[in-house]
């Protein structure tokens, strides 16, 4: 933002010095020479001089001043493209801030759901440390594995033992294959 501010500025500075050039020239452009004071009137030839010595000077001038106005056109020009750059780089980071901001928010909801997961496993895995095989048996049908690791993985060891009692010798198995290997 600094960056545009100071383009800014050395664009305004720019125009008022081009503008106070132009000024101080158009101030110092001589008068027109005056006429011999020996002839009344003007011979042709020196009548055609004075005319052309008095027109060309706005001619350099303004040829001088048109150089420096073309100068000046491209040097505004080039400043004008970079703060076109700059604005560009501006909007490209501020979409990216915009989008990593947005996965942050994501990512934080995540982790207060896998907190709150966690919180409620450990519950669970003490209401089920409570319980008798006979208990847990029907209640563990209806849930599945990863839940039911989830819950293995919270309790003690006595009580995982008759988390897996309570499973049907399939299941527990297929579970115990996957604790083994590293549960997934």
């Amino acid at each position: 933002m600094k960056l545009v501010k100071l383009l800014l500025f050395n664009i305004g500075s720019f125009i008022f010095l081009v503008t106070v050039i132009a000024s101080v020239l158009v101030y110092l452009q001589p008068p027109p020479p005056p006429p011999a004071p020996d002839q009344e009137f003007l011979t042709p030839e020196d009548s055609l001089n004075y005319v052309l010595a008095d027109s060309l000077v706005p001619f350099l001038l303004a040829d001088s001043l048109g150089e420096e106005v073309q100068r000046l056109s491209g040097e505004l020009a080039r400043k004008i493209a970079a703060l076109d750059s700059v604005r560009q780089i501006l909007a490209r980071e501020q979409a990216m801030v915009a989008r990593l901001e947005k996965e942050v928010n994501s990512l934080t909801a995540d982790l207060e759901s896998s907190r709150k997961r966690q919180v409620d496993t450990q519950a669970l895995a003490k209401t089920f440390e409570s319980m008798k095989t006979e208990e847990m048996s029907p209640i563990l049908r209806d849930i599945d594995d990863d839940t039911a690791l989830n819950i293995y993985e919270k309790m003690s060891g006595r009580s995982r033992k008759k988390l897996l009692l309570a499973l049907a010798t399939d299941r527990a198995a297929r579970l115990t294959r996957r604790i083994a290997s590293g549960r997934n």
